[in-house]
């Protein structure tokens, strides 16, 4: 596998087979792989990070391949960002050690590879206003009400 959007990890085949339900080996009928995958979800969604070994949320493992420092460094700070909360492109900017390059931010947050593992949505112009999203503009404040950040 290579490119910068690619997972890597298990086969595809292995990962699809993990993924989907079924019967599973203990007495609740959930698989021991289930409850796992289950408690990870639940960090997630309640923006409590699971770190481990550099993953992300989900212990999934990002291809960083082709992705230059600066970017990596905005995508990973962007990933500790805590559902519920937002942080400015300017603020964003500063924690990499670029304060003024919150257009170049900006663009990394447009380009993220990784939507569901790097929080782009919660990244706001220095006011609170909503600025580009690849969802759109009521996707974008529909994730950010869902998660109580507005």
């Amino acid at each position: 596998m290579g490119g910068s959007g690619a997972l890597r990890g298990r086969p595809a085949r292995r990962r699809t087979a993990a993924a989907q339900p079924h019967t599973g080996d203990r007495a609740d009928g959930r698989p021991r792989r289930g409850r796992a995958c289950a408690r990870r979800g639940t960090r997630r969604d309640s923006g409590r990070r699971e770190r481990s070994r550099g993953r992300p949320a989900g212990g999934v493992r990002l291809d960083w391949t082709g992705i230059t420092p600066f970017r990596r460094a905005v995508l990973e700070e962007c990933a500790r960002i805590p559902a519920g909360e937002t942080r400015s492109y300017g603020w964003l900017a500063e924690q990499v050690g670029h304060p003024r390059a919150a257009r170049a931010v900006g663009r990394v947050m447009a380009t993220n590879p990784w939507p569901l593992f790097v929080p782009c949505h919660r990244v706001v112009g220095s006011d609170g206003s909503l600025h580009g999203y690849g969802g759109g503009l009521p996707m974008k404040d529909a994730l950010l009400r869902a998660e109580g950040a507005r």
